[in-house]
This record gives C-alpha cells, sequence and structure tokens, in this order.
C-alpha cells in the first residue's frame, strides 16, 4: 500500500494513493469484497496482479464507491501509476514466469 507522505506517529493514514493485491489463490475475493471496499474507502487506485491470467487489472477513478475505470495489462504492457507518472512498471516483470503452477483459488476449494 502507498498512502501519502505525513507523520503517522499519532495518526493512521486516511487515504491510500494505490494498493496492489497480488493474486494467486484469492482472485474471487480480490475482485469481489476487496474491489467493493477499497471503492468504498479512501483508495485512488487498485491494481490485482492475476496470476491466473497472467495480467495486472487497474481499478482507477473511484466514484459513489464505484469504480469508473478497468483496465487489463497483459506481458508486454508497462503501467504507471496514477500518483507516481515517472514510475514505469513492466508487467512481465510482476506476473510469475509461463509455466508456473498456479494453485486454485482458495474460494474455489470450499
Amino acid at each position: 500500500m502507498v498512502v501519502p507522505n505525513r507523520d503517522y506517529w499519532h495518526e493512521r493514514p486516511s487515504e491510500a494513493l494505490l494498493v496492489i493485491e497480488v493474486s494467486r489463490t484469492s482472485l474471487r475475493r480480490d475482485r469481489g469484497v476487496k474491489l467493493e471496499l477499497y471503492g468504498l474507502a479512501t483508495v485512488h487506485e487498485y491494481w490485482v496482479v492475476n496470476h491466473r491470467d497472467r495480467c495486472v487489472e487497474v481499478f482507477r477513478d473511484r466514484r459513489d464507491g464505484e469504480w469508473s475505470a478497468h483496465a487489463i495489462h497483459s506481458i508486454g504492457d508497462v503501467i504507471h501509476p496514477l500518483h507516481f507518472p515517472d514510475i514505469a512498471i513492466a508487467v512481465a516483470d510482476i506476473i510469475p514466469p509461463e509455466g508456473d503452477v498456479v494453485p486454485p483459488d482458495d474460494d474455489d476449494l470450499e
């Protein structure tokens, strides 16, 4: 989680500029309840690093608790975080190599 630079010695952050979930076994939860909770909170941008489908799902532009922008980035794409446009993150650098076995989603085991 990336939060604005402030003195948090006596207080907790009230907003997050970027939240990233690495989803190996929790894809349903990351796209479901967490997506909804982060939409209702003061989170400006939410990424799901989706190991199963080998992509990064980016949610931006919260309005009334809903995300109005959803983009899917694949191997070969580069993502620039909304609040850090000078930073470039290659999807290939954060997705496991092809052939890596991804376990079933925790929710699929119930």
